[in-house]
């Protein structure tokens, strides 16, 4: 099977995954509390609007997907379309990704913030797949960068809008940054000089 077209049906499976993930998510949250669990998850303030934002952002990751030139070489040719028809794959992972990114820390903000919210584990796989799916290492970096930017911007806006004994320490905050940007670096690091390696 070709190589680009393999990857074009991972990221198919990827949207479809996150897509799944963020709406059984966003669902369970707006039920808010469970006091027989104990677990306190904040409720989703109106889950139309973040489930419309899911789909929105499923069809406008997904349509590039599908017009990717491994996949325009399948059906294209009985549309009438030329061999050379569709996006460069390399293009549609980067818009992917990004869409994903922004579209999940948006969605972590409405649920509760990175402390609380059940959705942060998604944007921290987003560099692994990123590198199972081949993408380079400096694009790897910057979905890093991306992702510990917002990541530290939020924790800084959020104590900001608290006081007293709900905003916490700062130091615990700084520690929670360092410590899980250093976690995300040394994964991907990892991943990306042995990914070559490993067979």
């Amino acid at each position: 099977m070709n190589a680009a077209l393999t990857v074009s049906g991972a990221l198919v499976v990827f949207q479809f995954f996150i897509a799944l993930i963020l709406s059984i998510g966003v669902a369970i949250t707006s039920r808010g509390y469970n006091p027989e669990h104990g677990i306190r998850i904040q409720a989703a303030k109106n889950p139309v609007v973040i489930l419309s934002l899911i789909l929105v952002s499923t069809i406008i990751t997904l349509g590039p997907i599908l017009v990717t030139d491994s996949f325009a070489a399948t059906w294209g040719p009985a549309y009438g379309a030329t061999s050379h028809f569709g996006f460069s794959i390399g293009h549609v992972k980067l818009w992917v990704f990004v869409v994903d990114i922004l579209m999940i820390s948006w969605i972590i903000s409405k649920t509760g913030g990175w402390k609380s919210s059940p959705f942060p584990a998604l944007p921290f796989n987003i560099p692994v797949i990123a590198i199972l799916l081949g993408e380079s290492g400096l694009r790897v970096g910057a979905y890093v960068c991306l992702i510990s930017a917002i990541y530290g911007l939020s924790l800084y806006v959020g104590r900001s809008h608290f006081v007293g004994s709900r905003a916490g320490r700062a130091e615990d905050d700084v520690s929670l940054w360092v410590v899980t940007v250093l976690a995300l670096t040394m994964t991907t690091l990892i991943g990306v000089f042995t990914r070559h390696v490993v067979q």
